[in-house]
């Protein structure tokens, strides 16, 4: 039973789709790590940094990466308000 072009091009484009599927999954649970997807990852990340960054960070190639507390009393009970609206 003779295939047709479109039907090969279909089983061509699925089964590559499922190799990659089949490759990265394998790469996020730590299977055997792929050289080449880490080399892949590690350079697309920055380059998204660079392009993210101020323009100052690109001249000098120092960037510096931070991380800072989103408030000044982390995991602590949210304050409560007097009648007047002022922090208690």
């Amino acid at each position: 039973m003779p295939f047709s072009t479109r039907t090969v091009r279909l089983l061509t484009r699925i089964t590559i789709s499922t190799v990659f599927l089949v490759v990265f999954a394998m790469h996020i649970t730590n299977s055997p790590r792929f050289e080449v997807i880490d080399r892949m990852e590690n350079y697309l990340y920055d380059v998204r940094v660079r392009a993210t960054s101020s323009a100052s960070c690109i001249m000098t190639n120092a960037i510096a990466l931070l991380s800072l507390p989103l408030c000044s009393r982390p995991f602590s009970e949210p304050q409560q308000k007097s009648d007047d609206g002022q922090d208690k």
